[in-house]
């Protein structure tokens, strides 16, 4: 829980829409990073696809769904 008022707290000192961005990307690269580290590249990859697929969709990877 603690963890989540944090992030909060960093997106709310965000002074435009372009650094509410840049602060996802960092946590996007830093969260796939812990991810590779604790279960490895395909288990990263499998649970990225699977999170976008509950999300969006079928994706067949070109762009396509």
């Amino acid at each position: 829980k603690n963890y989540l008022r944090s992030m909060d707290r960093m997106i709310m000192g965000c002074d435009t829409e372009e650094e509410v961005r840049m602060l996802a990307c960092a946590m996007m690269t830093s969260a796939v990073t812990i991810l590779e580290q604790q279960i490895g590249p395909r288990g990263t990859k499998k649970l990225l696809e699977g999170t976008l697929e509950a999300r969006y969709g079928r994706y067949d990877g070109d762009g396509s769904k």
